[in-house]
């Protein structure tokens, strides 16, 4: 800590007393003030709300108490400005939005409380997390249009993209804090690995459905016909039109459509409403 005592002049001192052979300046305590300055260096450990992450606004709270002596005694007040950030405002992480000083005198000691405001850099996880997925997404979504009856291509992309998001998964786990609680970006991967599972679920059961109907067209008539050509049933199945199976295909992607778009923009609109709140608002007088 750094301490500064000075003296504020506010009154002519007295000079000399001849009578009495001493020499001082005087300075009647009444009228001039004594002012001690004293610089420390501390550091806070802030308590951080993660359920917008990584579109969220964190505040930190530093609480300053005189203990020891009550309001009576000595009271704090604004000095100037109150409080300056001298800081680079622009972060590895964060961006520093705004910060105040806070007086309370209601209790027994005074307090000051002193809140910086500062928002999550996103741009990072706008392009290395959410618009790569989108893309997987995007890709898992062109499996429906392949051929109901093209099963291992169906099943090998959704595989494949399974895979590519539990690898993303995993690498960004690793570099998120741990909370009990679900995050936005919690949220965000849990729906995309989730809708790959459900699609390759579909995929296994189109197949059955098309297995199903080919067996059915391959299997021979009652009545008698007369073969003149000699007909490959496999072939024969291949050719088939397959009317359930393309009826409950496009079922399925107009569904995957509207899941995707219903999740994104509840998703994006909570995201987009967070990260824009101003800085006004967690400026609370209240010290908690």
């Amino acid at each position: 800590d750094i301490s500064v005592c000075t003296i504020v002049l506010e009154k002519t001192p007295s000079f000399n007393d001849l009578t009495q052979s001493l020499e001082y300046y005087g300075f009647d305590a009444y009228t001039n003030a004594i002012n001690l300055q004293r610089e420390y260096y501390q550091e806070f450990a802030c308590e951080f709300d993660l359920y917008f992450y990584p579109f969220d606004t964190q505040v930190c709270h530093m609480v300053f108490a005189l203990q020891g002596f009550t309001k009576e005694f000595i009271a704090l007040q604004m000095d100037g400005i109150g409080v300056e950030y001298t800081g680079k405002k622009n972060l590895l992480e964060y961006e520093i939005q705004d910060w105040k000083i806070f007086f309370d005198n209601t209790g027994e000691m005074s307090q000051a409380e002193v809140k910086i405001v500062f928002r999550r850099n996103v741009e990072f996880h706008l392009f290395g997390v959410f618009l790569q997925q989108m893309i997987l997404i995007l890709v898992g979504f062109l499996t429906y249009f392949f051929e109901v009856t093209n099963f291992s291509d169906r099943v090998m992309v959704s595989l494949t993209l399974m895979l590519v998001i539990a690898t993303i998964t995993a690498s960004i786990q690793m570099t998120l804090p741990a909370t009990p609680y679900f995050k936005m970006i919690d949220i965000w991967l849990f729906f995309s690995m989730n809708l790959m599972v459900l699609s390759l679920i579909f995929h296994t059961y189109l197949e059955h459905v098309v297995g199903k109907e080919s067996r059915d067209i391959s299997r021979p008539s009652s009545a008698l016909v007369l073969v003149t050509k000699k007909v490959d049933p496999e072939e024969k199945a291949k050719e088939g039109d397959h009317p359930y199976a393309k009826k409950i295909n496009l079922i399925s992607t107009l569904m995957y459509v509207v899941v995707v778009t219903i999740f994104s923009t509840v998703f994006w609109i909570v995201a987009f409403i967070e990260f824009i709140k101003p800085a006004s608002e967690y400026m609370d007088k209240k010290i908690e």
